[in-house]
């Protein structure tokens, strides 16, 4: 898992670089990153899964994506193109949506009170990863990914989810598709 800025100095190709690495040691190589670094990591063809924001999917996409058909054309056409295997993307207070190339997933917010967004994308991101790492379909993951993203924004400041949050928000989820 690539997440977050490239230090200083660090040029936007390295993420080319580790997704072939990545590849040739046969593991799964996940994206959490914006801009020149999710371009890079896009065009190397190695990327497992990418979870941009809405924001940052619109970036890559040089325009707004403001209706969901257009948000969900983007995403397919990233796993369409081959660019990555999955596309997640957190949508904030409209949930989130996974691409594959079986089509579009989309799961609304779990209804919280907000009360800090620090750690969100990232909890998103581990409970999709933790998912998936266990063998559950896509749809599972989505499910316990906006979990975990739900849990840690019900929480004040940089405190963030435990398993017990995530598994009671989950757990009205089982069987609602």
């Amino acid at each position: 898992v690539l997440s977050g800025s490239l230090p200083p100095g660090v040029p936007a190709e390295a993420m080319a670089e580790f997704g072939r690495i990545a590849a040739a040691h046969g593991a799964a190589y996940v994206v959490d990153t914006s801009g020149a670094a999710l371009t890079a990591a896009l065009a190397s063809g190695t990327v497992h899964l990418v979870k941009p924001s809405l924001r940052e999917l619109e970036e890559f996409a040089g325009h707004p994506l403001d209706e969901p058909p257009a948000q969900d054309s983007a995403a397919f056409e990233l796993v369409e193109a081959g660019r990555a295997r999955m596309v997640a993307v957190t949508l904030g207070a409209d949930g989130a949506l996974l691409a594959t190339a079986q089509g579009v997933l989309r799961r609304p917010a779990v209804p919280v009170t907000v009360r800090s967004t620090v750690g969100a994308g990232d909890s998103f991101l581990a409970g999709m990863i933790w998912s998936l790492a266990r063998g559950d379909s896509p749809a599972d993951a989505l499910a316990w990914a906006s979990a975990a993203g739900a849990a840690a924004i019900s929480k004040a400041g940089t405190k963030l989810c435990t398993l017990e949050d995530v598994e009671r928000l989950h757990a009205p989820m089982v069987g609602a598709r």
